[in-house]
């Protein structure tokens, strides 16, 4: 599969995530966005950096599932897309980033996140890293 066509997977995908949307301001970047807020950014559809608070970027690197941004350690984790099984590695780390924002939008945050917590799968500790934001009920 060529990087073109790694890029088209993921970039399909994240399409029908909601509220999502990808702009290209940089020439070889495709950035995807939750509203106005960066959730990742894919650079010639081989290296995906991913931005993600810092106990959940800690989980993800000590779990060996990404490697530290090269230039915003502190921010994100970057991981290379090599073959298409990468792809599905890829679009999980998407959504735990996108989880962050959905969760604190949505009208049923924890039903959202039970529900996500399946599908994806996560792990009780990822469950527990994505608890903070949950929108506190009125």
């Amino acid at each position: 599969m060529k990087e073109a066509e790694f890029d088209t997977l993921i970039k399909d995908e994240i399409l029908g995530w909601a509220s999502m949307s990808i702009r290209t301001d940089e020439p070889g970047e495709t950035q995807f966005y939750f509203g106005d807020k960066e959730i990742g950014h894919l650079h010639n559809g081989r290296t995906l950096h991913v931005m993600l608070p810092r106990a959940m970027r800690e989980e993800v690197l000590t779990n060996g599932l990404a490697e530290k941004h090269p230039w915003v350690p502190n921010s994100g984790v970057s991981f290379r897309v090599r073959e298409e099984g990468d792809v599905k590695r890829a679009l999980w780390l998407l959504r735990l980033s996108y989880l962050r924002f959905a969760l604190k939008n949505a009208d049923s945050a924890p039903q959202l996140l039970e529900q996500e917590s399946r599908e994806l799968p996560l792990t009780p500790q990822f469950q527990a890293l994505r608890k903070p934001f949950l929108r506190s009920e009125p």
